[in-house]
């Protein structure tokens, strides 16, 4: 199972790459079409105020972001709301038909996807609508996610203005009024955060990389277009999934897993091999609500073994083998500013308490455990 770091094998001095594949199309690796996935966010626009006494209350509408996360495009046909009971409460094909390139996202009116008109007035779709879910052309759902996305929220910037008038009459010899104007801009505050978590690695607690994916399984060695190609196999213990899954974030005694490993099918010579892909959960809290990051693996090791490949004849390969492991220790858990790349906060142990005043990523870091010690470089 190779280990994929930041975008490159990692390991121990004698490491490589994947192998490149050839130019024949045969033995070109592609992604498979299961790895697309779109997300749906649902938040307020707001379009104007009022204030009462001391208090400023917003009228906005309903805005939806489609955004496709998936390395292919995306075509989307129908769209469904359900509601608080579970109960379906639109069913509606999108006019048209609507599609995505990968990585791209779009901001809809609610009448844009075909959804009743009762959709636009945000309070009332927020009382009735517990989640959308998207069906694309492959037959997959897509579900949604109630808040500004992340990407958007560092350049969302909405002003409102009205006026106000008072008006006094004066009374001499004849009556006049008079009428003054006030003019009045004020910003929509922000009223929430999303929050994410990421995956890190050190050989010495200096150099960090983020990890990506690992492979599950790959070949030993084999022949593609008259050539060799090296394989490796990389295992941990305790296995991938369980430490991803002890990564989590959420409101005191009530913690999700934040970091989540995607199994994709990579294709190649005739052959596949299982990919995870290593994906963020994001989660939204209200602006000062407490949240709680926390590690539940302290240590973890990566067990990995290496092929080489010889040919000898015509398609036959030859291999020899080496193995070894590598075992990790807890470093620190990082809070990190979304929109400036800030690091705000670094500790070292395995539970972080907070109150949450910004978009955050929470980074899980862990080190070669003959490189842990109580100072290391964020």
């Amino acid at each position: 199972m190779d280990r994929t770091v930041g975008g490159a094998l990692r390991g121990q001095g004698g490491w490589r790459g994947p192998p490149v594949a050839p130019s024949s199309p045969a033995c070109r690796p592609k992604v498979g079409s299961g790895a697309n996935q779109a997300v749906l966010y649902i938040f307020e626009y707001p379009t104007g105020f009022k204030v009462n006494g001391s208090q400023v209350q917003y009228t906005g509408e309903t805005r939806i972001v489609v955004h496709n996360t998936g390395p292919r495009d995306l075509v989307f046909d129908r769209i469904l709301a359900i509601g608080r009971s579970g109960e379906i409460v639109a069913d509606v094909p999108v006019p048209g038909g609507k599609g995505l390139g990968a990585r791209q996202w779009q901001i809809y009116r609610p009448q844009d996807l075909g959804l009743p008109q009762w959709f636009l007035n945000f309070s009332e779709m927020r009382s009735r609508v517990e989640r959308l879910v998207l069906l694309s052309g492959r037959g997959r759902t897509h579900g949604s996610i109630w808040g500004v996305p992340p990407f958007l929220e560092g350049i969302f910037r909405v002003y409102l203005t009205t006026t106000l008038a008072t008006t006094k009459e004066y009374s001499y010899v004849t009556s006049t009024a008079y009428t003054t104007y006030y003019t009045i801009t004020v910003s929509y505050r922000r009223i929430g955060h999303s929050l994410t978590g990421e995956w890190w690695e050190s050989a010495d607690g200096k150099k960090w990389y983020r990890v990506t994916g690992t492979r599950s399984h790959y070949w030993y060695c084999f022949a593609c277009g008259g050539s060799c190609y090296n394989s490796d196999y990389v295992s941990n213990n305790p296995n991938e999934d369980k430490v991803a899954s002890g990564m989590k974030a959420g409101r005191p005694g009530a913690l999700q897993q934040i970091v989540v490993l995607d199994r994709v099918h990579v294709y190649g010579c005739g052959r596949y091999t299982d990919i995870n892909r290593v994906d963020p959960i994001i989660l939204y809290f209200q602006d000062g609500e407490t949240v709680v990051a926390s590690a539940a693996y302290n240590e973890y090791t990566v067990d990995w073994s290496n092929s080489y490949c010889y040919q000898i004849w015509g398609d036959g390969c030859e291999w020899y083998w080496r193995e070894g492991h590598v075992r990790y220790r807890l470093q620190a858990i990082e809070l990190v500013d979304w929109d400036t790349g800030e690091v705000y906060a670094s500790l070292n142990q395995s539970s972080v308490q907070f109150e949450i005043h910004r978009n955050t990523i929470v980074r899980f870091k862990y080190v070669v455990v003959e490189s842990w010690s109580r100072s290391w470089v964020v």
